[in-house]
């Protein structure tokens, strides 16, 4: 007996908008994927395997009004937690939203940038654990950024790969 299967690929275009409003123009930027590796998990029981800036508290809700100087900043060395080199210009995610309790979404950007941009890298709604494939976050020059909630929420990152010169 002979089985035909057909095999459908998607092809999933990234866009990176306007990294050049982050200095980061000065590309072009190679693609380097890796192995996933768990960045930040700030749900309150993984706190031993995620020390530090990396894992919990929880992200609190902020107004859209409030200081981009407040959101929370991840500042720690990504080559340390996921090999990630230190000239990394960008890297690639899967954003998670877990544990929240109204309509919301994350703003995630470098964490030297003058403003918060008015775009949301993951919106998320009652009722639903909502992860963003194929997310990309431009970093500061040294590697940070920050994360912006408007609801409390957990927040879980997966890096898949990194874009560098």
């Amino acid at each position: 007996m002979t089985r035909n299967v057909t095999i459908t690929m998607m092809v999933c275009v990234l866009t990176v908008i306007s990294m050049a409003n982050y200095g980061l123009a000065g590309g072009p930027y190679t693609f380097y994927p890796m192995q996933p590796c768990r960045l930040v998990d700030t749900r309150v029981w993984t706190s031993p395997n995620f020390p530090g800036e990396w894992g919990p508290p929880s992200l609190v809700g902020r107004t859209e009004g409030d200081p981009y100087t407040g959101d929370r900043v991840f500042t720690g060395v990504l080559a340390a937690h996921c090999s990630v080199p230190s000239d990394a210009r960008a890297i690639s995610v899967v954003v998670t939203a877990l544990n929240y309790q109204a309509l919301g979404r994350f703003t995630i950007y470098p964490a030297d940038a003058t403003f918060r941009p008015n775009i949301a890298t993951a919106n998320y709604r009652m009722g639903d654990g909502i992860a963003n494939v194929g997310t990309v976050i431009p970093l500061s020059t040294n590697g940070k950024f920050r994360v912006f909630s408007n609801q409390n929420a957990d927040l879980i990152l997966d890096v898949n790969g990194y874009y560098k010169p």
